[in-house]
């Protein structure tokens, strides 16, 4: 967190893990935005139904975040990984989709978990199975694929 942010009152963000088998953007959006992950669950199942609430689809997500307060910046393009980026930039969170490389036999859209960056370059990961925090590393190992999906602010912090 940069001392601009802390002068601005960013809080820190809370890790959460997910609640449900593809609960996954949900716990996400809730760490991103410190809304809890009840509400998000309840505001996403009560907007759609069946299993889209439980895909990512960064559309969907931004359009909710959006309705939240935040500013989502839309980094994502065909074929462009972060494996292809050194390192990340500080100073934002960023909402991302890990994968597995379109050479896995397993390789498929429905098949992306979300993950957190906070602003730090730490990575949350809210799956049962996963610690929690993880280094960046851990998602640039094949056969993982790490896609950078777009950065996340609150309106009310953004400086004009």
């Amino acid at each position: 967190m940069t001392k601009s942010q802390r002068q601005r009152g960013v809080v820190r963000m809370n890790f959460i893990k997910q609640q449900h088998t593809r609960g996954c953007c949900v716990a996400c959006v809730a760490m991103l935005t410190g809304v809890s992950y009840e509400k998000v669950w309840r505001d996403q199942t009560s907007a759609f139904s069946g299993e889209e609430v439980l895909n990512f689809r960064p559309l969907t997500w931004s359009v909710y975040l959006s309705h939240l307060g935040f500013e989502y910046g839309y980094f994502y393009a065909e074929g462009w990984s972060l494996d292809m980026l050194i390192e990340i930039p500080r100073g934002l969170r960023y909402f991302c989709g890990v994968g597995l490389h379109e050479d896995h036999p397993k390789s498929h859209p429905d098949n992306t978990h979300a993950i957190v960056i906070d602003e730090d370059g730490t990575v949350f990961d809210p799956a049962h199975d996963a610690p929690g925090v993880m280094p960046i590393e851990h998602y640039r190992t094949l056969p993982k694929k790490l896609l950078l999906l777009g950065s996340v602010q609150d309106r009310r912090l953004l400086i004009d």
